[in-house]
Formats: structure tokens, C-alpha cells, sequence
């Protein structure tokens, strides 16, 4: 089973902050005669500013200022969890250059002042749950292009996490986000 609880993890805030699409100050009109949730005024889906979101679950970051690996410094990542009991958060990096599919992928352990999230303005991260194992990052990026969303335009950074049969990509909007959930959700991958 591909994606039966695909999980949009929409900028991954930690518990109790506000959702990303919540600025604070916008009114919902839940009128009885509307099923409508569209802010009260224009009509339009509140704005977002270009703040990078919060640290979080599919979060990009480039590792920094490592002392016992320092041949990671300057290798991206992607946030898998965290941060746990001594507020370190579990990253798993992407493929060197020329890295073979079957390689596995490095997970380490590090400290939030040792990550520096890639802004990626905009974007939404998403985490496709249950994928199988006899995938990789590489024929996942395949199923993906065959539904037609493009990497560069419509998605990026995607990753696949074997141990926990996870996927991890950044897709460019919202709409686009749904649009994958709906493509994959219940989705049988063979």
C-alpha cells in the first residue's frame, strides 16, 4: 500500500503552534446556510508572508558547524523527527553526487543550531506514508512524474526513507499539495 494515510505535513509546526495558513487576524465566516470556510472579506485564501515556517517535519536544511562529522557540513537534509528529550532533531541526508540508489541513506542526530533551513517560500512539505520497501528515491520520483508534476516546478527535494518507508518531498503550493494527496491517497504502488 502506497499512500492510505498520505500525511500533508503543511510547514510541520510543532504542537500548539498556529497552522501555517493562520495569520492571526483573519475571521472565517461559518455561516449555516454555507459550508464555506473562505475568509470573510475578498473571498481569497489568506496570505502568507515569506517567513521561513518553524523547524519541522520535511523541513530542508543544510547541516553546519559539525565537529564529529565534518565531511557533512554542507550537505543537505531532510528533518524526519525531533526534536526529542534533549531538543535534537533526526535528519536524514541526501545522496552524495554519483551515489548509487541502493546506497543507504546517513540519519544523524543533531542540535537545531546546527541546521540551516532552506527557505523555500510558499512551498508545503508532505510526507507519503507506507510506501514499499522495494522502492527508491529514484522510481518515486518516476510515479510521481507520471501523474504529471514536474520536479523543479511542481515538486522537490523529495526523498525516500527505506527504514521507515517514508517519503519526504516539498511541492511548490498548496493546490499542488492536495493535488498529489489526491493522486496517491489509497493508491496501491507494486
Amino acid at each position: 500500500p502506497m499512500a492510505d494515510d498520505a500525511v500533508a505535513a503543511d510547514d510541520a509546526a510543532p504542537p500548539g503552534a498556529k497552522d501555517a495558513g493562520d495569520d492571526g487576524g483573519s475571521e472565517y465566516s461559518y455561516s449555516s446556510s454555507s459550508r464555506s470556510r473562505s475568509p470573510r472579506g475578498n473571498g481569497s485564501r489568506p496570505s502568507t508572508d515569506d517567513a521561513v515556517p518553524p523547524l519541522g517535519l520535511g523541513a530542508v536544511a543544510t547541516l553546519q558547524g559539525l565537529a564529529k562529522a565534518p565531511e557533512l557540513n554542507g550537505c543537505q537534509v531532510i528533518v524526519t523527527a525531533g526534536p526529542d528529550s534533549n531538543s535534537r532533531w533526526e535528519v536524514l541526508c541526501f545522496p552524495a553526487a554519483g551515489a548509487a540508489p541502493s546506497d543507504e541513506l546517513r540519519r544523524i542526530s543533531v542540535s537545531a543550531d546546527k541546521l540551516q533551513q532552506v527557505p523555500l517560500p510558499g512551498s508545503t512539505r508532505l510526507r507519503l506514508r507506507n510506501v514499499p520497501s522495494g522502492y527508491d528515491t529514484d522510481l518515486l520520483r518516476e510515479e510521481i512524474e507520471d501523474e504529471g508534476f514536474m520536479e523543479g516546478e511542481s515538486f522537490s527535494h523529495l526523498l525516500f526513507d527505506r527504514v521507515n518507508r517514508f517519503a519526504y518531498l516539498t511541492v511548490a503550493s498548496h493546490r499542488v499539495a492536495m493535488q498529489v494527496v489526491a493522486n496517491f491517497d489509497g493508491r496501491r504502488l507494486e
